[in-house]
């Protein structure tokens, strides 16, 4: 989709600052298991271990994820995308200001949609939404269940 030159700006703005809070979010809870199971004071090292594990992981990953929402899940135009990115780099922002850990591709997966619905409930293609929403029910209460059975087993 070509950008239009009104939006770009704020688009990669957001995109950037989007970046920032990503580690800021996800990158920080990795961290800090990290430090907390291998009860170490090297933070440094650990933050350019996780940022580099994150990158490589959107390499590898994100263009999969995004290819299934932005092209698949829900139909946008430039101006949505703009509010999609503005509202789900907001949310993050506050999450990360009030201490509240929240994920950063839950969070972006439902500013698109609903960006997407605002310009009409019919650009919103529910079979995939509700594939996605679906792996986030099971997945929530699997990582309970395993976290559960693996603290019992090492403690």
């Amino acid at each position: 989709v070509c950008i239009k030159l009104g939006y770009k700006i704020p688009l990669v703005l957001a995109a950037a600052l989007n970046s920032f809070l990503h580690g800021s979010q996800d990158g920080q809870k990795f961290i800090a298991l990290s430090l907390l199971f291998l009860n170490s004071d090297s933070t440094f090292t650990f933050v350019l271990l996780v940022a580099t594990f994150m990158a490589l992981g959107t390499i590898c990953g994100g263009g999969r994820i995004l290819k299934k929402i932005c092209f698949e899940a829900v139909v946008l135009e430039e101006k949505e995308g703009v509010a999609a990115e503005l509202g789900g780099t907001a949310c993050l922002l506050f999450a990360t200001l009030l201490g509240f850990p929240v994920s950063t591709t839950y969070t972006k997966t439902l500013a698109l949609v609903g960006a997407s619905s605002a310009g009409g409930i019919s650009k919103v293609r529910f079979n995939d939404i509700t594939k996605i929403v679906a792996t986030w029910v099971i997945t929530y209460p699997c990582s309970a269940f395993l976290s559960y059975v693996l603290t019992k087993l090492l403690t």
